[in-house]
Formats: structure tokens, sequence, C-alpha cells
């Protein structure tokens, strides 16, 4: 299929189920998103195949991309897409819409992204770099989590930029070789969702930014970080935060009212 020059909109369901299993010779490999594409319907590529065997296999978009929206479960299911560079003016991803896509290796969010939806990257199991920008504010429930069908193991530096509020319930939640989270200086984070970083198990090197105020239910549940400083910011710490960590030195900054 190529798509022409002056298409604007791919619509919902547009490209949906077209093969039905490995011996369907029809199937998509390759997508390529014109220049003057602005959306992307909900689920126009998605489960491009229901076998394991049938998927796009490349996904790029051309240079000078006008793309700003990208609906929810878009391109899901893809199991054999490895690498995806999203044009930098994309201001919305929709739920889903690259989640289950297992064979991603490397996701680099654009620049104008506010909001990581409900489960847009859930359940990529060999992810092994995921780049945010500054600019992005909201990280929400389950983004980028492989609790559910499928741990990563491969996955093993998070930066979260400055620009980043809250992150939600079991936004990180299962990635099992995460070593290192690191929070950008200056970081504005308020608040840690429950599960956020749970059975991240071979996390040992985060500290928690100075404006952080609540960490939620079993936010780092079972983690190998060993030393820990709760900031003097922070109200409020639920249950379980720490359950079955390693933990060995947890300290109050001055100023704490915990």
């Amino acid at each position: 299929v190529i798509l022409p020059e002056s298409l604007e909109k791919i619509g919902d369901n547009a490209f949906r189920y077209t093969a039905q299993s490995e011996n369907d010779r029809a199937w998509l490999k390759r997508v390529h998103i014109p220049k003057n594409v602005k959306s992307i319907g909900t689920g126009a590529f998605a489960h491009n195949g229901l076998s394991q065997y049938v998927s796009i296999e490349s996904l790029t978009f051309a240079e000078d991309s006008k793309l700003e929206t990208i609906g929810a479960y878009a391109f899901n299911g893809n199991h054999l897409l490895k690498k995806v560079v999203l044009p930098d003016n994309v201001s919305e991803i929709g739920a889903g819409a690259f989640s289950w896509c297992i064979a991603i290796e490397e996701i680099v969010l654009p620049a104008a992204l506010k909001t990581l939806h409900n489960n847009t990257f859930s359940g990529l199991r060999n992810l092994k770099r995921f780049v945010m920008q500054e600019g992005l504010e909201i990280i929400e429930r389950d983004a980028v989590s492989c609790e559910v069908g499928g741990d990563n193991w491969n996955l093993t530096e998070l930066i979260i930029p400055s620009t980043v509020r809250a992150i939600h319930d079991r936004a990180f939640a299962g990635m099992h070789g995460l070593q290192t989270v690191t929070f950008a200086e200056g970081s504005t984070m308020k608040s840690i969702g429950d599960y956020a970083f749970c059975n991240c198990t071979a996390l040992e090197s985060i500290s928690i930014p100075k404006s952080v105020q609540s960490l939620g239910k079993y936010a780092f549940q079972a983690i190998s970080t060993r030393d820990l400083v709760l900031p003097a910011s922070m109200m409020v710490v639920a249950d379980y935060a720490f359950m079955r960590t390693s933990l060995q030195n947890l300290s109050f900054e001055e100023g704490s009212k915990l």
C-alpha cells in the first residue's frame, strides 16, 4: 500500500485486521506515513495480524511530518515492529497506541507530548531504550508497564524529565531489569502513584526529588535500593510503599513533617 502525499487523515480502523494468519500474503509489512497526514485514527493499524508471525515490521514518518495525533490502539499488537521514532510535533498519543508491540526495542517520545496516556506502551517486554523529552508533564496508569503478560528485563535506565509532575499507578511496574531511575535536575515531581515502580527488582539507584509530596501504596515494592532519603516536602507515604525491598537505611531530610 502506497499512501498518497496529499493524504491528511487516516481514519479509525482503516487498516485494522488486514491479515488473519501467516498464510495470508497480503498483510502490511511496511508503513510510511506521508508528510501531510495530521491524524491517525483509533485502531488504524491495530492487530495487523492475529498471528504472532503477521505484523507491521517497519513504521516510518516523512521528513517534516505534520502529524499531530495518533489515536487509541492505533498500532496495538504489531508483534514484529522494533523501533518507533515519532515526529516531534505529535502532541497526542491515545491510550494503548503501541501496547503489545512486543518486539519494540526503542521508543523516542516527541517533544510536543504533554501526557503519556494509559497503557500507551504497556507489554513491551523487549524495550531497551525509552527516551522522554522535557515538556512531558503526566505519565498515566500502566503507561509503560510490563506487570501483566510479560516482564521486561532489558530496559536498564530511565531519565524522568524535570517537567513531569506526576507518575500514576503502575506506570513502570514489572521492569525487572531497571537499575537506575534519574529525575532530571530541577524536577517538579509531586506524586508517585500506587505500584508505580513495583517489581522493578534490579532498581538500585533512585533519589526521590525534593518536590515530591506523596508516594502511593506499593510504589517501590521489591526494589533493590539499600539507601533512600525522603525529602522534607513529603507529606504522605502510603501503606506498603517499600514492602519487600532491600532497604537498610531510610532517612528523612531535615525539616521533614513525617
